[in-house]
């Protein structure tokens, strides 16, 4: 029992990474989607 409660945790810290790693590929791809709309308009 104390495994599958220390494997939730784990779990919910890996889903807690990947939420914020993804919102820091948002945050990258909407900084590189100005400049690619400036390269665009040219």
């Amino acid at each position: 029992m104390e495994q599958e409660i220390s494997n939730d945790e784990v779990w919910n810290r890996f889903a807690l990474t990947i939420l914020a790693k993804f919102k820091s590929i948002e945050y990258l791809t909407s900084t590189f989607m100005i400049p690619c709309s400036i390269f665009d308009i040219r």
